[in-house]
């Protein structure tokens, strides 16, 4: 998830969806500018082993993050366990803990009050038939009341509701849950310093939580929620608190798990943080239900509902499988979102996660790694070709700045011996060997688009450093400029979190092995890596001033690149086609607003499309 700009410095541990978003019921409550700020970096799990569990903990422990809500689930099933964990932004002690029995349960309680930590949350579980407990504590900094209780009667705990209530508490947690002697309660409270109103209601019917819901939703907004099967039918418990800055919010329950794995990408695209996570059983299975807090501006961009509507428009005329896209204006993500689906059969919707084909796009990152290297004065982009690669043969006189800007007069597809079809290329020099003997098909410095002329160009860098191709991309500019999935497209790499690709007939087809040509089409991102890598290239962060003019510094094709004005501002922009490709790359660099569409299906105009979206932020 693309949080903001300056949380993404940790993209693997800001958010990461590991079998989906996780149990959260809790929230630490007081002071809102420490648990509720405008931004913050937040990670999420879910049933986990405890074994798996324990390594998450320990590494977000140690990156500066606490636990905001614990869930442990053991039955049905084997047991399991998630958290919600938030950046601990002032550092305060804090402590979560399960398994406990009621004694251990009973001391560690103690123990935190003398130690100076309040509870934020309580779980209470079975293992086989025993009786379990977890909680969270935080370091209680401002000083501030509060009380755990749990195992309540229904009666017990609505005078305990009352009792906390006249002592002007807030309610943080609240449990519902079965145990052999009827329903139970279990809630945890804190002194509403910050005097907000607050609802707290349980035992609801879906029928009457839905019809609270509604009334609440101008002047509240949902911390907690739970669900619990009952007797007499599935029963809810929520806890509504107001909401004073009117940021937004969004809450969705009774999902399935495929479901939940959607809307919790869908909401971490439009700029929104899970705080409360509910995994319960009902008549019909397991569902899922959760609460997103607004973690960024992305939710109220004034364009967001007009450009949401163009995408939507484009990916229903066109009849496309999916269609991705991330927008940069003023170094802030504005925009990030997936429409459509990534894998149709399973109804996996494309979000801005998915790795999609950069196709000939692919071709701008070269130019920019071109001028990198000469930069670091590796290379002179007007040498010949030749001084790189001695062996290749004499017909081949153009620059390594002519096959940059497609005048070097190499052949393009089906205009000679070809790549060799789906075999893997470990370089680009030893793809490059299978055309290079065919003759130019123009005469040097005369345009002519190729595919091919970026291999050789490949080639010659690859010579120039020592390093394969894949190497390059990742080490001169993924890694420095924090590009995080911007990469060549190497099947043999199965971490990645690719769409499927889909034919003219939206039928779902196997991958090809681009490696033949990585720089000149075989590259693979996510929109919103690709988007970044236009900021920081129209920013002047990877590029000396002078390569920047020799790239982007009057019309024309450079360096893979298009550059023309638009109203007066300029413009530089790359597409792209491929089998199951398509993309486009806008930048306007003196504006700072970069547009990216990549979709998982050739054959629609994605350049149409962001060029429409780029005119939108630019008059917006």
């Amino acid at each position: 998830m693309y949080v903001s700009r300056k949380l993404r410095v940790t993209a693997a541990l800001v958010v990461a969806l590991s079998a989906g978003a996780i149990p959260a019921e809790a929230h630490p409550g007081p002071p809102s500018s420490v648990f509720d700020p405008a931004s913050v970096a937040w990670f999420s799990v879910r049933d986990q082993s405890s074994a798996a569990f324990a390594q998450t903990f320990a590494t977000m422990k140690a990156d500066g993050f606490l636990v905001l809500d614990l869930e442990v689930d053991a039955s049905p099933g084997p047991y399991q366990v998630g958290a919600v964990f938030q950046r601990n932004v002032d550092n305060r002690d804090w402590r979560s803990l399960r398994d406990l029995t009621e004694a251990q349960f009973a001391t560690e309680k103690a123990k935190a009050t003398a130690d100076g930590l309040r509870p934020v949350d309580v779980e209470v579980y079975q293992i086989g038939s025993q009786r379990r407990y977890a909680a969270v504590w935080v370091q209680n900094v401002e000083k501030l009341g509060s009380s755990m209780r749990h195992d309540l009667t229904g009666a017990a705990f609505g005078a305990w509701h009352d009792e906390q209530k006249a002592a002007g508490r807030l309610p943080l947690d609240v449990e519902q849950y079965r145990t052999p002697a009827g329903m139970r309660y279990a809630a945890v409270w804190v002194d509403n310093k910050e005097k907000l109103a607050w609802q707290l209601h349980r035992d609801l019917t879906s029928a009457q939580y839905g019809t609270i819901f509604t009334q609440n939703q101008g002047a509240f907004r949902m911390t907690a929620l739970d669900s619990a099967t009952t007797p007499a039918g599935q029963r809810y418990a929520g806890v509504w608190v107001a909401n004073p800055g009117k940021r937004e919010w969004r809450e969705r329950r009774d999902m399935t798990a495929a479901a939940w794995n959607n809307w919790w990408s869908r909401y971490s695209d439009e700029g929104f943080r899970l705080i409360s996570y509910e995994r319960y059983q009902t008549s019909a299975g397991v569902r899922y239900a959760g609460i997103w807090r607004q973690n960024n501006e992305r939710p109220t961009w004034s364009l967001r509902s007009t450009i949401d509507a163009r995408i939507q428009k484009h990916l229903t005329d066109e009849k496309v499988p999916g269609v991705s896209v991330a927008i940069v204006q003023k170094g802030q993500y504005r925009y990030v979102r997936g429409f459509g689906q990534a894998d149709v059969a399973n109804d996996v919707w494309l979000d801005s996660k998915h790795v999609l084909g950069l196709a000939s796009v692919s071709k701008a990152v070269t130019g920019a790694l071109t001028l990198k290297l000469a930069d670091q004065k590796v290379i002179k982009p007007g040498d010949k070709t030749a001084k790189y690669l001695p062996a290749i043969p004499k017909q081949h006189t153009h620059t390594l700045k002519q096959l940059a800007d497609n005048t070097g007069c190499v052949q393009h597809y089906d205009e000679g011996t070809g790549f060799g079809g789906n075999t893997p290329y470990a370089t680009s020099l030893a793809s490059a060997q299978v055309f290079w003997k065919d003759p130019l098909v123009c005469t040097v410095g005369s345009y002519h688009y190729s595919t091919h002329g970026y291999t050789i160009l490949c080639a010659a860098l690859e010579q120039a450093t020592g390093q394969n191709t894949a190497d390059l991309i990742r080490t001169r500019l993924t890694t420095p400029y924090g590009l995080g999935t911007l990469r060549a497209k190497r099947l043999s790499d199965t971490g990645v979190r690719r769409s499927p690709i889909y034919d003219a007939d939206n039928k779902k087809i196997p991958f090809e092995d681009e490696s033949a040509k990585t720089c000149g089409g075989g590259m693979e991102s996510t929109p919103a890596d690709v988007a970044w890598f236009g900021h920081r290239l129209a920013k002047g962060e990877i590029l000396s001033a002078p390569s920047m003019t020799a790239m982007w510094g009057a019309s024309g094709y450079s360096y893979g690149w298009s550059v023309y004005t638009e109203s007066g501002h300029k413009v530089a922009a790359k597409d792209g086609a491929n089998t199951g490709a398509r993309s486009y790359l806008q930048v306007y660099p003196d504006d700072d607003i970069v547009v990216a569409v990549m979709s998982n299906r050739r054959g629609h105009d994605t350049t149409k499309l962001g060029q429409e979206i780029g005119t939108m932020v630019l008059n917006g």
